[in-house]
Parts: structure tokens; C-alpha cells; sequence
């Protein structure tokens, strides 16, 4: 406790420093980097949203046309349809969605391509395709699909939410 006592103003003076700096880190970090404007104050100003908040977008293309279904959070029609056909099938789809929610967290080409693999063995819905059919067959070629993830941000300027694209691929990270 003495040497507290004897450096009392050299340890006040080094924490008014240290707050400082990390305050002046802090600004330029929300300039410099992904993280979103002001939070709020202490030492957790700036954060970025967490990967709960991500949702993942199954895209598939045939002649001109688009299809895009929400992979995860796992929409309504595909639970529907898990609930109505055979066991084996089921499984196989609630792969594909929990697949789906594990690449919201540090996703990358390698299982984004496991997921469109198994997508491309599926004939999917109506309801889900909006009425988009395939080129050939029943179910949507590999290289025509493309997987999207996106998270809300709030876009201080238009003071809105938006959606922001973190991380987009076709089949063999094209």
C-alpha cells in the first residue's frame, strides 16, 4: 500500500493516459474497421453485431430468372415440409439449414460449397423457388446456386436499417 500511496499521482496520471488512448484507439477504429458507431460509453463504445443476427440465402438461377430462399433462420414452408415427408428426408434438410446456421460464424467457400452440394440433390418447392424451375431435371444444378449471408446494420446517414452482405459464393468460390 506505501507504493500506491507514494505514487498516487504518477498512477492517476498513467490510468488518465491509458483511458485516453483507448478512447483515441477507439475513434479510429470506427473509421478504420467493420465495427458500427457509438454505443454508448465505458470501454465497449463500439461493437459489431453478432452472428445471431445473420440470416443465410440460398440463390438459384435458371435462364433469367431468380429464386432466393432463406436458409436460416430456417423460414416456415421448409419446417412445414421437414414435418410432412419421411424421416430419411427430413434429416436431409435439417442438415442443409443446420449446416446453414454454423456458416453464419467465420463461413467460408469450403462449407458454402458442402452446403450447395446437398441443395443441388434437393427438388425444391414452388413456395420456395416462387415458381422458378430448374434448367434440367428437378433440381437446381450446383454452378447456378449461389449462397449469401447478410446481417442488419444501421446505417447512421439514412438513419435506417440496412443489409449489408458479409460474405457471398458460388459453387468453387467463383
Amino acid at each position: 500500500m506505501q507504493f500506491i500511496g507514494k505514487n498516487a499521482k504518477l498512477l492517476a496520471a498513467l490510468l488518465v493516459i491509458l483511458v485516453t488512448a483507448n478512447v483515441g484507439f477507439q475513434f479510429y477504429s470506427h473509421k478504420t474497421t467493420a465495427l458500427t458507431p457509438w454505443k454508448g460509453g465505458g470501454f465497449g463504445m463500439y461493437t459489431e453485431p453478432h452472428a445471431d443476427s445473420r440470416t443465410v440465402w440460398l440463390e438459384m438461377r435458371s435462364g433469367g430468372e431468380l429464386a432466393q430462399m432463406r436458409l436460416y433462420p430456417e423460414n416456415e414452408i421448409i419446417a412445414n415440409w421437414q414435418d410432412g415427408i419421411s424421416l430419411k428426408g427430413g434429416q436431409f434438410l435439417q442438415s442443409i439449414t443446420d449446416k446453414a446456421a454454423k456458416l453464419r460464424y467465420y463461413p467460408t467457400i469450403k462449407d458454402a460449397d458442402e452446403i450447395i452440394t446437398l441443395a443441388s440433390r434437393t427438388a425444391w418447392l414452388d413456395d420456395l423457388t416462387g415458381g422458378v424451375q430448374p434448367k434440367v431435371g428437378n433440381a437446381f444444378l450446383p454452378y447456378d446456386m449461389r449462397i449469401v449471408i447478410y446481417e442488419n446494420v444501421q446505417d447512421m446517414y439514412a438513419q435506417k436499417v440496412t443489409r449489408r452482405i458479409v460474405f457471398e459464393t458460388q459453387m468453387g468460390g467463383q
